[in-house]
């Protein structure tokens, strides 16, 4: 899952020098068959299910983004799946 991590990292690297802000996360945590991020906003969730499904960090890779509330802590989490 490390080359998922890498394709978002160079996806957000693309923000550098930009007029655009950055998507933002609370952090994230790399398993086996999944990387999990916490979104700081609605709009992290929006940016990170939007570009999950283009990512191609090996062939045939069909990536997707599961987003879930946690309505006590009103956070986001987004998992990319293998």
């Amino acid at each position: 899952m490390t080359d998922v991590y890498e394709a978002i990292i160079d996806e957000l690297n693309k923000f550098i020098g930009s007029k655009i802000k950055a998507p933002s996360f609370r952090g994230s945590d790399l398993g086996e068959s999944e990387v999990q991020y916490r979104c700081a906003d609605l709009r992290t969730v929006n940016w990170l299910t939007m570009i999950t499904p283009k990512l191609k960090p090996w062939n045939r890779a069909d990536l997707k983004c599961v987003a879930e509330q946690e309505w006590q802590n009103v956070e986001s989490r987004c998992v990319c799946l293998e």
